[in-house]
Parts: C-alpha cells; sequence; structure tokens
C-alpha cells in the first residue's frame, strides 16, 4: 500500500511545478537595439567673397577724433608710408566703384614695391582704404600717395611723393596719356587734382602693367624726397 504524501508536501511540489513551468514558457528578453551611429556635424561654410571696404569718400568719425581719410600710422624714421590713393571721378560719377578701387589698390600696390625697391630693408607701411593723407603733423616717414583720376573706362595716375614731415608733394605723372600741370607739385594735404589736367587718359584695364614704363621717374621722385 503507497504511502500518500501529507498535504502541505504535496502543495509544496504542484508550487514547485507550477513555477518551472511558468519560467519554460516565458520568452527570452529581446536585447535593446544599439543606438544609430551618430553623424559628424556639417563643416562649417567658409565664405571667399571678397567684400569691398566702403568708398573713399566714406563719412564718419573714428574714435581718435581724425577723419576717416587721416592716416593711422605715421610710419617709421627711414621707412614709408604707401597712402590709398586719391580717387577723382568726374562731376556726378558718384561713388567709386568695385573695379575703380580694385584699379586704384592694383596702383597702390606697385607703388608699395617701387618703395621697398628703392629703399631696401625698411618698413614700407601701406594704408588701407580710405587713409589718404597724412596726420596733420604729417609722417615721421617718407609719405607716397597716388591720385587717381578715372572717367568712364580711361585711367590716370600720378604719383604723389612727400619728404618726412608736413612737407609738399611733388607730383609725377605714372600712367600713359597726356597731362598737363600748371605746377609740379602742392602743398601738404593740399588736393593736387586742383593744378593737373588730363586731356588724354590710359585704359583702366591696361593698369598696373603700363605704368612699368614710367617707373624710373617715381623711383626718381622718392630718392630726391630723401636726398639720395
Amino acid at each position: 500500500m503507497v504511502a500518500r504524501a501529507s498535504l502541505p508536501q504535496a502543495l509544496l511540489v504542484l508550487l514547485a511545478l507550477l513555477a518551472c513551468n511558468s519560467s519554460a514558457q516565458k520568452p527570452a528578453e529581446e536585447p535593446e537595439p544599439a543606438p544609430p551611429p551618430a553623424h559628424a556635424a556639417p563643416p562649417p561654410v567658409v565664405t571667399t567673397e571678397y567684400t569691398p571696404p566702403p568708398a573713399v569718400e566714406a563719412t564718419g568719425t573714428p574714435p581718435s577724433g581724425d577723419a576717416p581719410e587721416i592716416s593711422r600710422s605715421a610710419g617709421t624714421e627711414g621707412g614709408a608710408v604707401v597712402l590709398w590713393p586719391r580717387i577723382v571721378q568726374p562731376q556726378g560719377a558718384g561713388k567709386p566703384d568695385l573695379d575703380t578701387l580694385k584699379a586704384a589698390a592694383r596702383a597702390q600696390s606697385r607703388l608699395a614695391e617701387l618703395a621697398r625697391k628703392v629703399l631696401g630693408n625698411v618698413t614700407v607701411d601701406v594704408r588701407p582704404e580710405p587713409e589718404r593723407v597724412c596726420p596733420k603733423q604729417g609722417c615721421k616717414a617718407l609719405s607716397i600717395g597716388i591720385l587717381f583720376a578715372k572717367a568712364g573706362t580711361g585711367c590716370s595716375v600720378m604719383a604723389l611723393v612727400s619728404a618726412p614731415g608736413a612737407s609738399p608733394q611733388r607730383i609725377v605723372p605714372w600712367s600713359p596719356g597726356v597731362v598737363k600741370l600748371t605746377r609740379d607739385s602742392v602743398g601738404f594735404r593740399e588736393p593736387a587734382e586742383g593744378v593737373v589736367k588730363v586731356t588724354d587718359y590710359g585704359s583702366c584695364a591696361k593698369l598696373p602693367d603700363e605704368l612699368a614704363a614710367r617707373d624710373s621717374d617715381v623711383e626718381a621722385a622718392i630718392r630726391s624726397a630723401l636726398g639720395k
């Protein structure tokens, strides 16, 4: 005769069987999906488009209290300050356009090259637009500027060479064309166009290459301003 399990023991066996069955039927947990790979941020957009500075006759008062056309540098003794060109156009032409500004800048760069050629290893300070005259006490360095006359597609370029200090400006015709001068110099900070009459303009498109024919005249004026 088989002995019967006591009620509590039978109940314990039944509960164990139910627990095993429940574990066997429980589906395995699926692993959480991996997060999508992070995408690198797109590189910043860099623009290389050149934005021209304000026109040469820009108005406003800079922090120093001087007018915008006054050079912020007087240069160093023995060196040179290459001023931004003085741009002159027919009455009613409006402010210089981008092509005119670029042509003037090319002429200024060539003038700086001539200064380095003549002066050698000295500081040649090339001033940005619209800094086209020395401070009222004059520049410490030799100052060299440009009278840049433009009418239509024609340009006439004259170098303006001054010794250090509040010195007169010698006018040196530089580009091809015909220029008549009532005087070959003007006073310190005096507008040079008052004594200049251009009767035949050269081609703006051919600058600064056409300046080379008279480079020697500009170089001689630089040497003369320094007493060489």
